[in-house]
């Protein structure tokens, strides 16, 4: 393997659930991203097939339903996470029906906040181009568009600095994998990702800059700015980092995005209480999360269309069992 391979981030999306409300609360949706090191997909790659050979799959083969022995999970999870990967996930629960136009309406003035007087011509422009796709695009696939761009900054936010403490070479190019739903054509959905994921970014690191800290050196990273505004992206060239390498794939052909289906389904069945053990499920897919900057955050963030529940019992077990055994950002 190459020096130039050996320094990339792959980075597979994949989403589990149909983002739209349902009565009930269990209805959830997961869009999450499997973060993997080049220099160890190797091992990634060896712990699914392992995972496929005890589970009766052909490795050419993708699981159908998600169905699997619950303990050759673990293992595949705990594979995973010493080769180095992690996940991010952005979980929603469509229990509550409410106004969806009020949602669209102060996304839009939040897109439009982010048009600051220091705004390039080029910034204005994709975000009068964000403006006007929101006011398209129908309710599902908006929060659904929402959900998946807030995971694509979560990703940039905590991966950058925890990998430059653990794998800092691999930041020098990211590789974005985004499972395609249709092998023939492009989904209107994955048009809205593309034309609405840079302007998006760009509205919320106004207010939100990535968190970067003086410890550490970033000197593998080849996207920052100087820029004397300090909010700026956090000093991020959000356009080359989101477009470089941004390749919509169709799961059948990669071993990541198989992957990254089988870690977000897998949260999202922790979530529905669908395992045997929910508990030990949880355990094992929090060791591939990474804890938030902000002591407060959600390992999972929580996305809802409407009021947002105060989980208590075996719910909330999951939840803690996430953050307790999610990775730090500095070792």
């Amino acid at each position: 393997m190459d020096l130039l391979a050996r320094n990339r981030m792959h980075i597979f999306v994949d989403e589990a659930g149909l983002f739209i409300p349902e009565k009930g609360r269990d209805s959830w949706s997961v869009v999450g991203a499997l973060v993997v090191p080049e220099s160890t997909f190797r091992s990634a790659h060896a712990a699914l097939r392992h995972f496929k050979k005890v589970n009766n799959v052909h490795p050419s083969k993708e699981f159908e339903r998600n169905i699997y022995d619950q303990e050759s999970y673990h293992v595949l999870l705990t594979s995973l996470a010493d080769a180095g990967c992690t996940l991010y996930c952005i979980g929603m629960q469509g229990s509550y029906e409410n106004n969806i136009e009020e949602h669209r309406r102060n996304k839009i003035k939040a897109v439009r906040a982010g048009s600051s007087a220091s705004a390039t011509e080029e910034e204005r422009k994709a975000i009068q181009e964000t403006v006007e796709l929101i006011e398209k695009v129908s309710p599902q696939l908006f929060f659904q568009a929402i959900c998946q761009i807030h995971l694509m900054y979560q990703v940039v936010n905590r991966a950058l600095s925890y990998y430059d403490v653990r794998f800092p070479d691999a930041l020098q190019r990211f590789n974005w994998r985004i499972d395609r739903k249709n092998a023939r054509s492009i989904t209107m959905f994955e048009k809205i990702i593309e034309r609405l994921m840079t302007g998006m970014i760009y509205s919320r690191t106004t207010s939100q800059p990535f968190a970067r800290y003086a410890d550490l050196a970033y000197s593998f990273f080849p996207y920052f700015e100087k820029t004397e505004d300090p909010r700026f992206h956090g000093g991020i060239n959000l356009t080359r980092m989101m477009h470089d390498s941004y390749v919509l794939r169709t799961s059948r052909h990669s071993v990541g995005l198989q992957l990254a289906d089988l870690v977000v389904a897998g949260v999202r069945k922790c979530l529905k209480g669908n395992f045997d053990d929910n508990l030990a499920a949880a355990k094992h897919l929090g060791c591939l999360l990474v804890r938030p900057p902000a002591k407060a955050a959600q390992v999972v963030e929580l996305f809802s269309y409407g009021k947002t529940h105060r989980y208590n019992g075996e719910r909330a077990k999951i939840f803690k069992a996430f953050h307790f055994n999610a990775k730090p950002i500095f070792i």
